[in-house]
């Protein structure tokens, strides 16, 4: 026809193909039950091969042996459908170089079982050859069919198996009740854990009570240990590992056994994003081991690591006090609910507050760092951060100093200490985001029905403007012709109208020149038929979009954060479509 049309872009993908799209990207479907033998060609070739109802690994640099079943299963998968990521060329004149695949690095041969009537014939096999990495893949080529093929990184990572990849990573085993002693030699930090009745002391360096979950957690991760992954069997050579002169040796002692753990050398390998495991090898086997990263972390851990690290006991209070900088708030309970009551009266985030307390009735440190002695300034406890007290009446329950972070990432755990001590903990991220959250009440002003608002007066740092409802239209003061997007001005009025404290910092007779309200950047004020209210929002604070703001006549200076203050402070080209001249 004589007909121009555009079509979508969904349409132009599906008819915009080249030849070689259109060829099927199953390049090959076994059955894994189908298949007697898999021959891998390489660096170090080795053979798979059924034994009775087992797979063994033959003609690999160690004596044959039975593989993990896990690991057959994974290098069996692909081939019940191997697909194409896409063919990349196809037909008689490739190339084979160029996709490093006139020298394969590495072939894979597949031999299927014959069947009785067919024993004289010869058995089929399928010859899988890999050539160049790319970014995503791998070309490779099946049974010298004139086709390169891309292989998925997914795929490859089941098909580039060594062999071992099928030694048994499953590499100690013993009751856990039957554990009486733990001791490690490691240079600077030999301890021993010592069971007493159902609870763990140390005994070495110096005797005091261990903490049982963090002990129990280390024999969780150790009584039925599969490693990470095998990194040499047979291991002549240790010192690669740092097994010649071990990190640390931990000692297992059972009620009628004894089990062995050398750690060595940190992995270090980037590519399989390793950054904490170690090498490891079990008692007198010869296989080197990769331990997880959490595991690795505990048998190499400081001796504090293992000490009690349970600090406090206690029931019931009625009084809690927060200092953080010049700040210094009080709440009570002396009903059914938590009220602040210093510097001001006001209310309390009731819930949040109780919550808080629960945890600290049995609080917890996350791990213990430093005992009598200790440098506090280091650990920024010299001038806290926050501090907590806790009452019962006259009686102090808990004092709690909370000092600086641990690093700079979001969520950070940080460094403490109880009131009466000089030990030095660290904070759980968890704990540590309830003892820095706000609990006065977040409501810097009372309900605001934002359907009664009939006006809303802008001044912002580059134009001031008004904007008015009549018969539920909202139109520009002076502007009538301009149109106004009204579900902007419905969000800004939703979160004026919800407006919640990020957190308050100064409750009363706040400097408002410190926080740039003295001249506020923005005002917005908005009318409905009760009155007026009226927000002032000053500088941003550092490093943020978070604003400084307050509710004038209230003294107080609290801190927005940054969503609510990116909908609250909207320039007139926000709130408008067009603007046409009268």
């Amino acid at each position: 026809t004589d007909a121009i049309f555009v079509v979508s872009e969904k349409s132009f993908t599906a008819f915009n193909r080249e030849a070689l799209d259109l060829l099927d990207k199953t390049i090959l479907s076994l059955s894994p039950h189908a298949i007697q033998r898999v021959r891998y060609q390489g660096a170090l070739p080795f053979t798979l091969e059924p034994l009775k109802e087992q797979w063994q690994v033959v003609g690999s640099p160690a004596s044959p042996f039975i593989a993990d079943e896990q690991a057959i299963d994974i290098a069996l998968r692909p081939w019940l459908g191997l697909r194409a990521e896409k063919f990349v060329a196809y037909g008689p004149k490739i190339e084979w170089a160029k996709y490093g695949l006139e020298k394969p690095a590495v072939s894979i041969t597949v031999t299927l079982k014959t069947d009785d009537a067919a024993k004289d014939k010869k058995p089929i096999e399928h010859v899988l050859e890999l050539g160049s990495e790319v970014t995503g893949g791998r070309y490779a080529r099946l049974d010298k069919i004139d086709a390169v093929v891309l292989l998925d990184a997914k795929t490859l990572d089941n098909l580039q198996r060594t062999y071992l990849d099928f030694v048994d990573p499953r590499v100690l085993k013993f009751d856990l009740d039957a554990v009486t002693q733990i001791q490690r030699q490691m240079a600077g930090a030999e301890l021993t854990l010592a069971k007493r009745e159902d609870n763990w002391q140390l005994t070495k360096p110096t005797t005091r009570d261990a903490d049982n979950l963090t002990v129990g957690d280390l024999l969780e991760k150790t009584f039925r240990l599969r490693a990470k992954r095998v990194a040499a069997y047979p291991a002549r050579d240790l010192q690669p590992f740092g097994l010649d002169k071990p990190t640390a040796v931990v000692t297992y002692t059972l009620e009628a056994a004894k089990h062995v753990i050398k750690v060595g050398n940190l992995t270090k390998d980037a590519a399989r994003k390793e950054t904490d495991e170690r090498y490891a090898i079990i008692d007198e086997q010869t296989t080197v081991v990769v331990l997880p990263a959490e595991l690795s972390r505990h048998l190499v851990a400081p001796v504090l690591y293992f000490a009690d690290r349970n600090l406090a006991s206690f029931s019931g209070v009625d009084y809690a006090e927060l200092t953080r900088g010049p700040r210094k708030i009080a709440f009570n309970h002396p009903d059914a609910s938590w009220q602040m009551i210093a510097p001001i009266k006001a209310d309390a985030e009731d819930a949040a507050l109780d919550d808080l307390i629960r945890g600290l009735q049995r609080l917890r440190a996350d791990e213990i760092i430093a005992d009598k002695g200790a440098d506090l300034k280091k650990f920024g406890l010299d001038s806290p951060f926050a501090q907590w007290r806790l009452k019962l009446g006259e009686s102090e329950k808990l004092h709690l100093v909370v000092g600086a972070a641990e690093n700079e990432k979001p969520g950070a755990r940080r460094y403490a200490k109880l009131g009466n001590s000089d030990q030095v903990f660290l904070l759980s991220g968890k704990t540590t985001a309830k003892l820095l959250d706000e609990y006065r009440s977040r409501k810097p002003w009372p309900a605001l029905d934002a359907a009664q608002v009939e006006e809303i007066a802008v001044v912002g740092p580059d134009k001031a403007f008004t904007l008015k409802k009549k018969d539920a239209q909202w139109s520009v003061a002076g502007e009538p012709d301009w149109k106004v997007k009204p579900a902007i001005v419905t969000d800004t009025l939703d979160v004026l109208a919800s407006l919640k404290v990020l957190r308050f910092i100064a409750d009363t007779k706040a400097d408002l020149q410190l926080y740039g309200l003295t001249k506020p950047t923005w005002t917005i004020e908005v009318q409905n038929p009760t009155g007026k209210r009226t927000l002032f929002l000053g500088r941003t604070e550092e490093n943020s979009k978070r604003f400084y703001a307050t509710v004038p006549g209230s003294e107080s200076v609290f801190v927005i954060d940054e969503a609510e203050s990116a909908r609250i402070a909207r320039p007139l080209a926000a709130f408008i479509e067009s603007e046409k001249k009268k």
